[in-house]
């Protein structure tokens, strides 16, 4: 009996019309767990026959969209989460992202451990799943449409089905168009998911899966979920509102919390199976930005303060916004504003902007300008192309450019402010296969934070607190050991790496898996308390699995992850800061110095001699690959090379000629 796996994938060609389930080895399934391990082995293989490289169109029909879900999804608690993988529009590089809801659950129960899509149909489309019942549906009429409005559509016609859709930002190739999961709960990535599924004329995902999935020891692994839900509840840091309502403490909307929050917060809405309920639902009737749907969080907060908003209501709209159309909600807003200062700095004028002023912080020219933005319209056009690609465009924009490798890091993280920041800046901004990354690096931090709050609730005030500052530290040490915890904790941006490469390894196993982050990093603290999770893995499939070897898969997908973005063009020298972070950051705070790059440049040798990859051009060594078991694969990646660098993706209907192209 096949336990934990389906050992089966669902391949669609929108371009020839065709459906298949292909079967999947056990060996695979071992080697990579699932998820996005399982993507990632199915990327590499493909653009290996494909001769896929730097320079590649991931807006042609020849990309690959992959959706993959882990041994326990479906089955375990929080395991409503799915990851999704493909060459990303934004950075031309390897991209993606996960999503939770309750779609990713009804695939694995329909039969399929993965869906791969290629190809283009040529006209819109919608995918509908049930069970074995795989068809290509005509969506003419859902083509146009808000993600708000296509769900609805979509239930009225099938019933109560989970679903994966794009807004008319997808349909119009926006850089960082989004998909929306089950009714906005959560969006697959900011590498542009929604524009991938737009290029390929998909409007929508539809599933309704009923088989069930069928566990090895259904006893044990119900024991070692009951122990999962356990900690989660015994954590002090994370009582049930406590998630969300602390995304609120940041400026400048933390003035406004205790008075106005429960205005418009409803309720909280949680994924398949999970108790946490993270996912804030708002409301709001009266008042000039009368809305309701999911959010804010921080990443929203961030970015729209940026461009000078500070009223929630305002936030909650243009939010909503922002989901309905099928945008990123960091990548987004910062998009807006890096247009917004060419503005200021005179580079464009009224005549590019049809004669709006785009002074920030007012809200109707925000307004405006998603609508724009979505639909490719006027100056929307240049902004719908995100900001490392409107830098290449404008050079004068790159001053304004804080990404890395195309993608945004978490401001919080941002080396001026304190030098201190350099060695999480660096590992936040350089290590991840997509770029610079708050999933990838701050979430893994959070179980070794000094993470404590109050916050009103409706019972009066709450609290939660996580560890201290000596409990962190006796963490570090057990995780690094006794002269890595040496350095960090003395500050040295070197003593940041091997805490990095070990969390790494364990928070790509945790996609793999697929496993929450929000909560899996808290209850198994990614590596000191992994247990639960090996556990809950072996009695799911029947196979034994332990804490060192689940963490010994994640480094071998981590290391397939370099070697993809090495066919792609990525080395070393794209392993560096924006002209961005060599700018002033005012108040005194100068931009890097050459001091501080020597001292980068050694954090990075560090790491990279911890990871086992060539000092040169940051690729994994071929003793490294043999280790992992990837020998195959290095051999491959040397035999097609050498590889052009890596520029971005092709910049194809904006040029600096056509700033505002309709």
């Amino acid at each position: 009996m096949v336990c934990g796996w389906n050992r089966c994938i669902l391949r669609v060609d929108l371009s020839e019309k065709t459906v298949q389930s292909i079967p999947l080895s056990e060996e695979l399934l071992e080697k990579y767990l699932g998820g996005m391990g399982l993507a990632d082995k199915i990327i590499w293989d493909y653009i290996l026959e494909k001769d896929i490289r730097a320079g590649f169109d991931p807006l042609s029909p020849d990309n690959i969209f992959v959706i993959a879900m882990g041994p326990l999804t479906g089955l375990s608690t929080q395991g409503g989460r799915g990851i999704y993988q493909y060459i990303s529009p934004v950075t031309g590089h390897l991209g993606g992202g996960s999503g939770g809801g309750f779609v990713h659950a009804m695939l694995k129960q329909a039969g399929y451990d993965a869906l791969v899509i290629t190809g283009k149909a040529d006209q819109p489309v919608y995918l509908w799943i049930d069970d074995d019942s795989v068809s290509i549906k005509d969506a003419s009429e859902l083509w146009g449409l808000g993600a708000h409005q296509t769900v609805s559509t979509l239930k009225k016609q099938h019933g109560e089905v989970c679903s994966v859709v794009i807004g008319p930002a997808g349909e119009n190739l926006v850089r960082h168009a989004t998909a929306m999961i089950d009714g906005f709960k959560s969006a697959g990535g900011k590498c542009g998911t929604g524009a991938v599924l737009g290029s390929k004329n998909l409007k929508a995902i539809v599933v309704r899966g009923k088989k069930g999935v069928n566990v090895a020891d259904p006893k044990a692994f119900l024991e070692n979920d009951a122990d999962f839900r356990n900690a989660i509840k015994e954590n002090s840091a994370w009582p049930r509102f406590a998630l969300w309502l602390a995304y609120f403490h940041t400026t400048p909307f933390k003035p406004r919390l205790a008075e106005h929050i429960y205005d418009y917060a409803v309720r909280l809405e949680a994924c398949w199976n999970c108790h946490m309920a993270c996912c804030g639902y708002h409301e709001q009737s009266r008042g000039k930005y009368p809305t309701r749907g999911t959010g804010p969080e921080i990443a929203n907060q961030e970015s729209f303060s940026a461009l000078g908003v500070n009223d929630l209501e305002a936030l909650n709209y243009y939010s909503d916004l922002l989901n309905d159309y099928g945008i990123d909600w960091k990548e987004g807003p910062g998009d807006i504003g890096i247009v917004m200062q060419l503005y200021k700095d005179g580079v464009l004028s009224a005549k590019d902007t049809d004669g709006l002023e785009l002074d920030s912080g007012d809200g109707k020219i925000i307004e405006e300008m998603i609508h724009w933005m979505a639909k490719r319209e006027r100056i929307g056009n240049l902004v719908a192309e995100g900001k490392m690609n409107i830098a290449r465009l404008f050079p004068e924009a790159r001053k304004y450019d804080n990404t890395v490798r195309g993608t945004t890091g978490y401001g919080k993280d941002d080396p001026r402010t304190d030098r201190r920041n350099i060695g999480p800046a660096v590992m936040c901004h350089f290590t991840p296969y997509r770029g610079a990354c708050l999933e990838t690096w701050g979430w893994q931090s959070i179980g070794l934070a000094d993470f404590s709050w109050e916050f009103p609730g409706k019972e009066g005030l709450r609290s939660g607190r996580g560890y201290t500052r000596e409990e962190a530290a006796e963490i570090v040490k057990e995780v690094v050991g006794a002269d890595d915890h040496a350095m960090f904790s003395k500050g040295e941006p070197k003593g940041w790496c091997k805490l990095n490469v070990r969390i790494g390894n364990w928070v790509v196993a945790n996609e793999s898996l697929i496993l929450c982050r929000r909560i899996a990093c808290i209850v198994d603290n990614n590596i000191t308390r992994a247990g639960i999770s090996a556990r809950m893995l072996s009695t799911a499939t029947g196979k034994e699995f332990t804490t060192e070897s689940i963490e010994r898969i994640g480094e071998r997908i981590f290391n397939l992850q370099r070697m993809i973005d090495a066919r792609l063009g990525i080395t070393r020298t794209q392993d560096k800061f924006p002209e961005y972070f060599y700018q002033p950051l005012g108040d005194g705070m100068g931009g890097l110095t050459e001091e501080d790059e020597k001292v980068i440049h050694e954090e990075m040798d560090y790491y990279y001699s911890l990871r086992g990859w060539d000092l040169e051009t940051g690729q994994p060594t071929k003793e490294k690959a043999e280790e992992l078991g990837l020998a195959i694969e290095w051999t491959a990646l040397q035999k097609d090379g050498p590889y052009k660098d890596w520029e971005g993706p092709p910049l194809a209907g904006v040029s600096r000629g056509q700033r505002a192209a309709s």
